[in-house]
């Protein structure tokens, strides 16, 4: 009884120890599916890391750009209220005496309700001391500002009261003789700006006009004679006042920013780097929140505008994220994980994807290195070019030059005289009636000004220059000012003059040769054919000029060799007939049977051959003929 159960134990055993292998078979069957489980998961993961990261690189890059974007466009807007307030500098600086009504005409075209809407005035505040206080408002009364007077009434030594403000329909009578530098919030500046001769921002102030708000004004420096002074003495002492700007930054930055973004991001601006509301100028989307608020993506940013601090601070918006690369990675791992039997595909399909984001980023990074060295070129080439550039006044005939003069002719700037005469003296005699006609003429009839003309330099010789300039009109059509510059164009002259006498002495050596010469192009076409080609063949120089040399002196016989001899010759650098003796007979003309007349000349095409006393020695025969092409 002890056997059989004893057996039946044995029996369970050994089922089980037969059941191993089965299993172990069976995983060693699958080991290959289980490797490329495991890889797979591993790629699955290592892709899906790959694109969270390609992901947040691509927002931070997106977010970079906006920020640079919005930096770069306040920037711009701040120069170009600098350049206007230049442009006014320049104004006062080439006339001793600008009047009201020129001021606002200038004013006036600058177009500044349409074109900078957050500029609200501009203005002149001159430079008076107080022992010419009174004489200076009994003037400015006489000109029509009866109630003048330079207020507030202080003890200073000199006092810089606004004189011209446009446009002045929108400012009070009060703003007329006000003494900028008896403001706190602008004397800073403008110390600054004298000092430094640069524009400058004063602190944020409350504006003269009749609509009133908080805004800022920017002063520029004009100085006697127009230019900066070397040193701060000499600033000192030679200044003559102040051109100004006030401008609203709500409405800059409102015109700025107030059409859609190319991605969702809030912008807020502060002035200086305190941060707190009283302080915020402008907020694009109040809804959103305070800056203080944490966002994914946000960065501050100093603005220094002409001295004065400005905090810009970026910060995305949800809507920002709310892009279809966001799921990319979400996805990568859930298909990698429920569908693993597609892991390789997916695998696959994310290597190529790699290759493809490489190959597109190596093609940007060498297009970026292509036009980095396409900009030095050009900058190179600029650098290279010696011009002059002026700025003629033609209605107080004052002429502004560049340093480009100097280089130009020797002249150094402080030697150049500021008048039109100055210039007109130094055209040479023979050209200075033309110019000054051809001046005179494209003035009055709406032309670009532009010829060529000799000029003398400091050293007393010519240079050959050209000169170009351009109108600028005032609203009747009539031109005030002529802005143009000088090239040197004396080696282009020489070489052309050395052109000339080549080819004249070429022509004379082809007219004057015995032997014939006619020459082709790339399409086979007669480009030269000498009298003893004319006498040789028959045929009239200006008859063949421009025709296919096979139809004029190659016999039907030969042309097809010869046309195909042309094809090949091309690419391949290959010649069969030039260097070589070729015998042919001559095409003729119709009617025209060659010299002889019996239709049998020949011609020896490429170099002739040995001279011997017949045929037999390579030589022609009699009555025929030798042509050199």
């Amino acid at each position: 009884m002890a056997l059989p159960g004893a057996s039946g134990r044995s029996g369970v055993t050994a089922g089980a120890v037969g059941s191993a292998p089965s299993l172990l078979q069976s995983l060693r069957r699958a080991w290959p599916a289980y490797v490329v489980l495991g890889c797979t998961l591993l790629l699955t993961f290592g892709a899906w890391r790959y694109a969270l990261r390609t992901v947040r690189a691509d927002e931070q890059e997106r977010f970079a750009r906006v920020v640079a974007a919005s930096e770069e466009a306040i920037d711009r807007r701040f120069d170009s209220y600098v350049q206007i307030l230049l442009g006014v500098r320049a104004l006062f600086a080439g006339s001793a005496d600008v009047e009201r009504s020129e001021f606002r005409s200038y004013v006036a075209t600058l177009e500044l309700e349409g074109r900078y809407q957050g500029i609200r005035g501009i203005g002149w505040a001159p430079r008076v001391p107080a022992a010419q206080r009174a004489r200076h408002e009994t003037a400015m009364r006489r000109q029509g500002l009866p109630a003048y007077e330079i207020h507030p009434a202080t003890d200073v030594p000199e006092a810089f009261p606004v004189v011209f403000a446009a446009p002045a329909e929108g400012f009070p009578d009060r703003v007329f003789g006000l003494d900028v530098m008896s403001r706190p919030e602008n004397r800073p500046a403008l110390e600054r700006a004298r000092d430094r001769g640069e524009p400058a921002m004063g602190q944020r102030v409350r504006l003269l006009r009749d609509e009133g708000g908080l805004g800022f004004v920017i002063f520029v420096p004009v100085y006697r004679g127009g230019r900066v002074p070397a040193s701060v003495e000499e600033r000192r002492r030679d200044l003559e006042g102040f051109v100004s700007a006030s401008f609203r930054p709500d409405l800059m930055l409102q015109s700025l920013f107030a059409s859609p973004l190319a991605e969702p991001v809030d912008l807020e601006v502060y002035d200086g780097i305190d941060r707190r509301p009283e302080h915020l100028l402008y907020d694009r989307d109040r809804g959103a929140g305070p800056g203080d608020v944490p966002r994914e993506l946000g960065r501050w940013l100093p603005l220094v505008l002409g001295g004065h601090t400005w905090s810009l601070h970026v910060a995305t918006l949800p809507a920002f994220h709310f892009r279809p690369e966001r799921l990319i990675p979400p996805a990568v791992l859930g298909s990698g994980l429920l569908i693993s039997v597609l892991a390789f595909v997916i695998t696959l399909l994310q290597t190529h994807a790699l290759l493809r984001a490489r190959r597109l980023g190596s093609e940007i990074e060498a297009a970026d290195r292509r036009l980095r060295q396409a900009n030095e070129r050009f900058e190179l080439a600029a650098a290279a070019v010696r011009s002059a550039i002026y700025d003629w006044s033609l209605r107080h005939g004052t002429v502004v030059w560049t340093q480009g003069l100097t280089e130009l002719c020797g002249y150094p700037l402080d030697e150049v005289g500021a008048t039109h005469e100055w210039w007109i003296d130094r055209v040479h005699p023979d050209d200075r009636a033309r110019v000054q006609r051809q001046v005179e003429a494209d003035a009055a009839e709406g032309r670009d000004f532009e010829t060529e003309y000799r000029l003398r330099t400091r050293a007393g010789d010519y240079l050959e220059v050209e000169d170009r300039g351009h109108f600028v009109r005032d609203p009747k059509g009539r031109a005030v000012r002529m802005v143009g510059s000088l090239i040197d164009i004396s080696e282009r002259k020489r070489a052309e003059t050395i052109l000339r006498e080549s080819e004249a002495r070429q022509r004379a050596v082809l007219e004057s040769a015995m032997d014939a010469f006619v020459s082709m192009d790339h399409e086979g076409r007669v480009t030269e054919f000498n009298p003893a080609a004319e006498r040789l063949f028959g045929h009239a120089r200006a008859a063949v000029l421009g025709r296919e040399l096979a139809e004029v002196i190659v016999p039907p016989a030969y042309r097809d060799a010869h046309r195909r001899g042309l094809v090949r010759s091309l690419p391949t650098g290959e010649k069969p007939i030039p260097g070589r003796r070729h015998q042919v007979n001559p095409h003729p003309p119709p009617g025209n049977r060659g010299a002889g007349g019996d239709g049998r000349d020949r011609a020896w095409v490429g170099r002739p051959p040995r001279r011997g006393p017949g045929p037999a020695a390579g030589g022609p025969g009699r009555g025929s003929r030798w042509a050199c092409c």
